[in-house]
């Protein structure tokens, strides 16, 4: 009985050394989620330069929590240093495609606000030359301090002209986004 038990130990021990190697999978040991907290927070950033020392901070931290938990994995320096090769690879891929995001959002942001400011002055400017009545550029107010409206003799006309001007204040912001 005891040599019975003796020789299965043994046969299995033959398979399991001649059956080949099994791949590891590098990204096992990867935990995306440390490199996410670091990103998180650089999208937060304004600065470039602070966009990048975080996220360059996020790819060390995320590479030495991989490192931590891939040591155990991989039995030579070979299969680790190839197996830290891909991680490094998929770190980078991330935070490539964060950055070209927040910089994509940036440019957005601001040129929103441009444009909205240059439109929504572009409107005020037309208010001023259709609706109100003005001295020097500025609105005439009645005694109790409120703007005094033009009549209203020319209210179609007036009307019309503001429309068209407003139309192409629209369309030259749209242009320039083009």
């Amino acid at each position: 009985m005891k040599s019975y038990a003796l020789l299965l130990a043994a046969a299995f021990l033959f398979i399991s050394l001649s059956l080949p190697a099994q791949d590891k999978d590098p990204f096992q040991a990867y935990r995306a989620e440390v490199l996410e907290v670091y990103l998180d927070r650089a999208d937060l950033q304004q600065r470039r330069e602070d966009w990048l020392n975080i996220s360059e901070a996020g790819s060390s931290a995320a590479e030495a929590a991989w490192e931590k938990n891939a040591v155990l994995l991989f039995e030579n320096g070979v299969e680790l240093q190839e197996a830290r090769r891909l991680v490094q690879e998929r770190i980078s891929c991330e935070v490539e495609k964060r950055f070209a995001e927040w910089l994509v959002r940036r440019f957005l942001e601001r040129r929103a606000l441009a444009s909205f400011d240059w439109l929504y002055a572009a409107v005020q400017q037309q208010n001023l030359s259709y609706l109100y009545l003005t001295d020097q550029g500025k609105i005439r107010r009645d005694e109790s301090g409120d703007p005094l409206l033009k009549d209203g003799s020319e209210l179609a006309e007036d009307r019309a002209r503001w429309r068209q001007a407003v139309q192409e204040a629209i369309g030259n912001s749209l242009d320039e986004w083009r």
